[in-house]
């Protein structure tokens, strides 16, 4: 089979597909697969969108195995071609979702001072991409794993300020009663922050909310 763009797109959705589903084993060997034909087309010096996309693509796929250091090599290869694309300091949203990729996988390496930073810088393109009022599953996300980062670091007021925000904003994307678990998940992170600030009512509060979501 010959190489095209279109065939590696509907390799990395058939990759996407399979994780979603649980077959991880399944999605790898398209990662796998993703991998040599991206190679095959663009190589190592290929200054294209596609490429920054291939290295971004691969760079989730690493650090979904928790191979965080590779995944971090990869997303930075990712982030200096979109920079020699549009300019170092350009605002665009496939930079906004790979500072947010970035600071997940920082987050997890774990180096908190880092994450936080490429979150903020999401969150502040986005802002300057689509106004500070805007609602998108994208902001929602980076907020959350922001708030991740502040609960492991023990500052729980700004890590309950950021899963609040989230999780407000997630439910005026979906409305109140799409993807329950997501909610539900949401909802205990903030019973976590609560109860690690002694507020232990809310912390009640939140936990059962988050167990009726379940039911």
């Amino acid at each position: 089979q010959h190489p095209t763009p279109g065939i590696l797109k509907c390799i990395e959705s058939l990759a996407k597909l399979y994780k979603v589903k649980g077959e991880t084993d399944i999605g790898n060997k398209y990662i796998n697969k993703y991998q040599m034909m991206f190679q095959h087309l663009y190589g190592e010096d290929s200054l294209l969108p596609e490429a920054a996309h291939g290295y971004f693509v691969l760079g989730r796929a690493s650090h979904s195995s928790s191979q965080y250091i590779e995944a971090e090599q990869l997303y930075n290869k990712s982030l200096k071609i979109y920079q020699q694309i549009f300019g170092e300091g350009a605002d665009h949203p496939a930079i906004a979702l790979l500072y947010t990729e970035m600071g997940r996988n920082l987050w997890r390496i774990p180096n908190y001072t880092a994450a936080k930073r490429y979150l903020q810088m999401s969150l502040d393109m986005y802002r300057r991409l689509y106004g500070d009022n805007s609602d998108r599953a994208d902001i929602a996300d980076a907020l959350c794993i922001l708030g991740y980062c502040f609960s492991d670091m023990r500052d729980h007021k700004e890590a309950m300020i950021n899963h609040k925000l989230s999780l407000d904003m997630f439910k005026r994307i979906h409305g109140e009663d799409s993807d329950l678990s997501h909610i539900a998940v949401m909802l205990s992170n903030l019973g976590y922050d609560c109860k690690a600030m002694k507020e232990y009512t809310k912390a009640e509060e939140y936990y059962r909310l988050s167990l009726d979501m379940y039911k």
